[in-house]
């Protein structure tokens, strides 16, 4: 039985926005610049998801605490004392730790904080909302395509390191893959393009303490009128504000964040209005929703019939919060390698069986990390 209460968090920018990545990944003492050109990216972590959720979680129980990490050591560590009976509140109300990708096997505990869905977007259609999410990679692009039409597969082909494998008869490598969002509530498969969603504006800077080429360039991105981020989440009733304002990355963009009560289009809304989509009686089809965490074993890939992945890079602070300087304690951070949202698999039974094992990691799944829907209408 799910806990807690659903929501539905709609999260605007109020202006431009500059989400960090990992080439302007950088935290502590000031370092020599090494990129000149740094590009915000478009759509908010699910990291930075979890962290605002549970600082909002805390603002809403008064219990932010500015001044814990103020001063030099010396006065960081009396405030903490003098703090212990708040911070074993704030402890109770968000859970110990935050967000750690290398020891999320196991489910971790928020506190109020129950789970939170991968990212999508939201566009306003009369006096509600339809949801988007990344345009599955098997879509045939192609002039005066404006909806999702997959590829048309064929069987008959094999290969010394595997079994049967389909291919795409339809493809064209000219035209690429899909860059693209797919409208999953509008009945028709309507695409949007990144131009139709996204701006982008560059800014020059001046980089502070450099002695030479002191100027960098920062290019950062705007919504479109009448789109904004979407995501779900549970937590315990009450826990978090209606709506907030809020400051995320590292430029401290403004967003507001309003969360709705769901009534019956949520989450597992969401996951059926993907499953709809077309698949194909050669094989069953998985298209990643969101990022995934995913290590593939040779022995099985004779039950992947066809693969269309793209990469992303993901880098998160080692975050401990066990020693008594608050610089030390983010100074490591891990680097991976995660299948990109939009990504399909053609798989047999025993594939998807595999698939479905694999991506069962509940700590990731808890922060919305590693959802792969099956398409063709299938129940799963």
């Amino acid at each position: 039985m799910d806990k807690g209460q659903e929501y539905l968090g709609i999260l605007r920018p109020l202006d431009l926005y500059f989400l960090g990545g990992e080439r302007n990944f950088q935290f502590g003492k000031a370092k020599e610049k090494t990129e000149y050109y740094l590009q915000s990216e478009r759509l908010p972590q699910q990291s930075t998801l979890v962290g605002m959720l549970r600082f909002f979680i805390l603002s809403q129980a008064g219990l932010l605490d500015e001044n814990e990490f103020a001063g030099n050591q010396g006065a960081r560590e009396a405030n903490r004392q003098q703090n212990a009976a708040q911070r074993a509140q704030r402890d109770k109300l968000i859970g110990q730790s935050g967000f750690r990708a290398a020891a999320q096997l196991a489910a971790i505990d928020y506190g109020q904080l129950y789970s939170v869905s991968p990212v999508f977007l939201l566009h306003q259609a009369g006096d509600g909302w339809h949801r988007l999410v990344r345009t599955p990679l098997n879509h045939r692009r192609g002039e005066g395509i404006k909806t999702y039409r997959p590829f048309t597969m064929q069987a008959g082909y094999h290969t010394g390191n595997a079994g049967e494998t389909l291919l795409p008869v339809d493809y064209r490598a000219k035209d690429g893959l899909a860059d693209s969002y797919l409208d999953v509530d509008d009945g028709q498969g309507t695409l949007y393009g990144m131009a139709d969603i996204f701006g982008q504006q560059e800014h020059t800077r001046i980089g502070r303490g450099l002695q030479e080429d002191g100027y960098f360039k920062l290019l950062y991105s705007y919504l479109q009128a009448g789109f904004a981020f979407g995501f779900y989440c549970r937590a315990e009733a009450g826990a978090l504000p209606d709506d907030a304002i809020v400051y995320l990355g590292q430029d401290k963009s403004a967003f507001h964040c309003t969360l709705q009560p769901t009534t019956g289009e949520g989450l597992s809304s969401l996951l059926a209005r993907v499953g709809e989509q077309p698949g194909t009686p050669l094989a069953q089809v998985y298209v990643a929703l969101s990022d995934l965490f995913l290590n593939l074993r040779a022995a099985d890939y004779s039950h992947f019939h066809y693969t269309i992945l793209a990469k992303k890079t993901f880098r998160t602070l080692n975050a401990t919060g066990t020693t008594s300087d608050y610089l030390a304690t983010r100074q490591k951070s891990s680097l991976f390698q995660l299948v990109r949202a939009g990504s399909v698999f053609y798989v047999d039974a025993e594939g998807a069986d595999y698939l479905q094992q694999a991506l069962k990691q509940p700590g990731l799944q808890q922060v919305g990390f590693n959802y792969a829907v099956k398409m063709g209408g299938h129940k799963e």
